[in-house]
């Protein structure tokens, strides 16, 4: 109990903006997960407790609350690491094995009107994760799982309806030597593809071209869309969808990085503020839910195979327009001679693919 803590948030705010991930209204406060001490600074928990937040309150118990920054983001596994003043907590005591499946455990929180412990028990063991059941009360995003002997093996992590639980051990290695090295990931807050084949047509050989621009991130405060063209990021050309990669990755958080588009045939040069990777990761995984018709409800099979379109694939826009119907892709087809974007969804990616006209 004395290693765990709990997550306060505002109870009247919703995710806040880019710029306003480090600011925590005033008034009542909510517990919205869980985190565990893997040292006297360091709180280990899941991004989903944080609530798109890089600085929050741990309460501790006894009353007393704290500051603590983000300092580390795993996006493989959406852990975090914390990092507040010195405690005086003693840390946890890492397990050295794996439960196996059917070893009884147990999930400690702190809340602020009571303590929490809900005894649980491992389903399945996998290489990355654990399945568990609760007994009787479903485990926060955060709370720190122990075993028999009290010693920490996982913390508890959303995924749907099944319970999930992530090793810890290692992971909390991998993010205090993130942390030590003052790793600050940036993002753009944007999706790309290199254009091949027929999508040269559409939107040439040079640059790579937006698939994705996340609402409210730093590339659609910025008025980047989808379907522009990137052609270099401050100054490096872009030639490739690694050489994208290499230039954002090296972009600073909160420094202003000129990026250059094409749209429409028009080359412009657009300011951009990277944000913190996790800031960003936190917008997406909150906005609405981008949906479309499937694939196949829209095009007739012979399309699908020869454009390698996957049929249950959601169709998001065709030649720029967003569509509904089998009808209204044959009318916008009808007479063009030039091949045609298609934007899909599949697997939370966003793609173009090309699709040729009938001749």
């Amino acid at each position: 109990k004395e290693q765990s803590v709990a997550i306060l948030q505002p109870t009247s705010a919703g995710v806040p903006s880019r710029n306003d991930y480090s600011e925590i209204a005033g008034g009542e406060t909510r517990v919205a997960g869980f985190g565990v001490f893997v040292s006297d600074t360091d709180v280990l928990s899941h991004s989903v407790a944080l609530d798109g937040r890089s600085s929050v309150d741990l309460f501790l118990g006894g009353g007393a609350t704290v500051r603590a920054e983000l300092v580390a983001y795993e996006p493989a596994t959406g852990l975090v690491l914390l990092r507040t003043a010195p405690s005086g907590r003693t840390p946890a005591t890492f397990a050295n094995e794996s439960p196996v499946a059917g070893a009884l455990a147990v999930g400690v929180g702190r809340s602020e009107d009571r303590d929490v412990a809900v005894p649980v028990f491992v389903t399945s063991v996998a290489a990355n994760r654990y399945t568990i059941g609760a007994v009787n009360e479903s485990l926060s995003p955060g709370m720190p799982v122990f075993n028999l002997a009290g010693e920490l093996f996982a913390v508890a992590a959303p995924d749907g309806r099944e319970v999930q639980a992530l090793p810890v051990r290692e992971a909390a290695q991998r993010l205090m030597s993130r942390a030590a090295r003052g790793e600050r990931r940036s993002s753009f807050g944007l999706g790309f593809q290199a254009p091949t084949g027929s999508l040269t047509e559409a939107f040439g050989t040079e640059g790579v071209v937006i698939t994705e621009v996340i609402p409210g991130g730093p590339a659609d405060a910025a008025d980047i869309r989808v379907g522009d063209v990137l052609l270099a990021v401050g100054d490096v050309s872009i030639d490739s969808g690694e050489a994208a990669t290499r230039a954002f990755s090296e972009a600073s958080v909160g420094t202003a990085t000129t990026v250059r588009v094409r749209r429409n045939n028009r080359v412009s040069d657009i300011a951009v503020t990277p944000a913190l990777a996790f800031e960003v990761a936190a917008l997406a995984r909150t906005r609405d839910s981008v949906s479309g018709p499937e694939a196949r409800a829209l095009f007739p099979a012979a399309v699908l195979d020869t454009s390698a379109i996957p049929p249950m694939a959601q169709v998001l826009s065709v030649n720029g327009r967003t569509v509904t119907s089998r009808a209204q892709i044959q009318r916008d087809f009808r007479g063009t001679r030039r091949t045609v974007p298609v934007l899909l969804r599949q697997g939370g990616s966003q793609f173009f693919v090309a699709v040729e006209p009938a001749r």
